[in-house]
């Protein structure tokens, strides 16, 4: 099975690559909101959206796009 960006990004966090990436001009601060939004909701997958935004204190579109986002797969991105 193909991996996701999430699932990726992980995988680049824990080798330090991430840190590569960013330096390369990755946007930190946005990777790491969709990062834990993404685990908030791998954690609690029978929260609404509208949930989630309230907990993370995000709007529904960041959250929306965090989920479009971490859920890519490899062959999409």
């Amino acid at each position: 099975m193909a991996k996701t960006m999430y699932e990726y990004l992980l995988e680049k966090q824990a080798t330090g690559e991430l840190e590569i990436l960013f330096s390369l001009g990755l946007n930190r601060a946005k990777i790491y909101q969709m990062m834990k939004i993404y685990a908030y909701h791998l954690a609690h997958p029978q929260t609404s959206q509208w949930d989630v935004c309230l907990e993370l204190d995000v709007s529904k579109k960041t959250v929306w796009n965090a989920y479009k986002m971490m859920k890519k797969t490899a062959a999409t991105f």
